[in-house]
């Protein structure tokens, strides 16, 4: 039975990233497509007119999928398929599926042997793994730091000692709001010989990449943007 497919959309990191950098691959594809999930609709149909503004994006069927909504895999998403229609799958912000809810659809998607094919596009946590200069051969990808402060330690000391045991580099990503507590409690728990770099708001034209060892770090004032940021430690 020939179902349909779901693509991967990467979107922009930033909101001042250059659309024409993205490639025609993609943009033809969204050209092409009528259904989405995502995690915001009014974001992403800004995003798919930003692409192509020729579309009647009122046509569109857009399945909201967050943290706060679910829906019924089955009988909607399945259902599309099965009409031999595809589906894209668009993040709020970089590439989806990646510390997003996205990735529980594809999960179902391959129960039900359906193609998924990803598109190529930014991933801030590469982005920001590649510039750092840390190792980029081994290393975990960890989400977000605990809000609760004794978890927090424990997660931090956890993480600094896969990086001296193993050169592992250790990648976390904050919320704008929260980036200055990450890095300050980075700075604090962490032995003042191992790196830490810092990634904010990047793909923007004041995007920040700074990577320095952690005693460097406590001697500097460094106050970051409320923007969204990407910390690594590493050797």
């Amino acid at each position: 039975m020939n179902l349909g497919s779901i693509y991967i959309i990467p979107s922009q990191i930033s909101n001042e990233s250059n659309v024409n950098l993205i490639n025609n691959h993609l943009i033809e594809i969204v050209k092409s497509l009528e259904f989405f999930i995502v995690e915001n609709i009014r974001t992403a149909r800004r995003f798919i007119k930003k692409l192509d503004n020729n579309k009647n994006i009122d046509k569109a069927t857009f399945f909201l999928i967050n943290k706060h909504n679910r829906f019924n895999f089955q009988s909607e998403i399945l259902k599309t398929l099965n009409e031999k229609k595809n589906i894209g799958i668009l993040s709020d912000s970089g590439y989806p599926c990646v510390a997003d809810p996205g990735s529980k659809i594809l999960k179902f998607a391959h129960e039900k042997n359906i193609k998924v094919i990803p598109l190529i596009g930014p991933s801030s946590i590469i982005l920001a793994l590649s510039s750092s200069g840390l190792n980029g051969q081994k290393f975990s990808f960890c989400g977000y730091l605990s809000i609760d402060t004794v978890n927090r330690k424990k997660e931090i000391h956890l993480a600094q000692k896969k990086v001296i045991k193993n050169d592992e580099t250790q990648i976390f990503i904050e919320t704008p709001f929260r980036n200055q507590k990450t890095f300050e409690d980075l700075i604090k728990n962490c032995d003042e010989h191992l790196h830490l770099c810092c990634a904010v708001n990047l793909t923007s034209n004041d995007e920040i990449i700074h990577t320095k060892k952690i005693g460097h770090w406590k001697k500097i004032i460094f106050k970051l943007p409320k923007q969204p940021a990407i910390f690594l430690i590493g050797k």
